[in-house]
């Protein structure tokens, strides 16, 4: 299902914001975040929150003595191309110009449904687009290797580790990838995030792995059991607070 989505208004008219309001409502997958009437404050606003679309009502400011909606949509276009933007008009050339420039869809006023409704249905089906690409780019990474490069999905990857100046990958199949041309602080930087972590030096592992941490109290030994994996992966005294924090956090289970 459709996450909802982030919307901000563009609008000077109470009448026609109400409607857009309850055409929007019927889909209940708009998150009115933020209404602005002043093209400016539109854009300062949009360039800091996190919003996903914006309605631009093309005839809002003055396009001879203040920024307009036109104006606004083109700025927007070029800086922010993965802001889904809807421009709406009374003018069929504005429109035209509105997609030949980028606009994610367009309807003209008065508001025809069945418009409108194309005008949704192209919104909804590019967010969704933008929502498994920024999942991808979140579950993946393009890793150099001596072989070329090569994409790695994280569920694949139990650990990286650096042994004798070398960085390899260990795979949950067994196969061990040889990297190229990465500092061991690149390779984290690479992996940073919610997925993986330096426990060690020499070594980085996928949280979802984890097993069981454990600690020899004599020795103060530390390290990890990982699943799928026969060796045990070395933790660092200093990151073992940090991890169990982290793991904590994820799991919400008292550990």
């Amino acid at each position: 299902m459709t996450s909802r989505i982030k919307t901000v208004i563009v609008e000077s008219d109470p009448e026609l914001l109400n409607q857009l309001k309850g055409l929007l409502g019927f889909y209940r997958q708009f998150d009115i975040v933020k209404v602005l009437d002043d093209i400016s404050e539109a854009e300062a606003y949009l360039h800091e929150a996190a919003v996903d679309a914006v309605f631009i009502n093309a005839e809002v400011g003055d396009p001879v003595c203040s920024p307009d909606g036109g104006f606004l949509l083109h700025e927007l276009t070029e800086q922010m191309p993965d802001l889904l933007t809807v421009l709406y008009t009374q003018h069929n050339r504005v429109a035209l110009w509105a997609m030949y420039i980028g606009a994610t869809a367009v309807f003209t006023l008065p508001v025809d449904t069945i418009y409108f409704q194309h005008a949704i249905r192209r919104l909804l089906y590019l967010y969704d687009l933008l929502q498994y690409k920024r999942k991808a780019t979140s579950t993946s990474a393009m890793i150099k290797t001596r072989g070329g490069y090569r994409m790695l999905q994280f569920h694949d990857i139990l650990f990286i580790e650096r042994a004798n100046r070398k960085n390899r990958i260990v795979c949950t199949n067994g196969d061990e990838i040889p990297i190229a041309n990465y500092s061991f602080d690149e390779l984290s930087n690479v992996l940073d995030g919610s997925h993986f972590f330096r426990c060690y030096s020499s070594f980085i592992v996928n949280l979802e792995k984890i097993k069981h941490l454990q600690v020899d109290s004599k020795s103060r030994f530390y390290s990890l059991v990982l699943e799928g994996f026969d060796g045990e992966v070395i933790l660092s005294r200093e990151k073992y607070r940090e991890l169990t924090d982290l793991l904590r956090r994820r799991s919400n289970l008292e550990l």
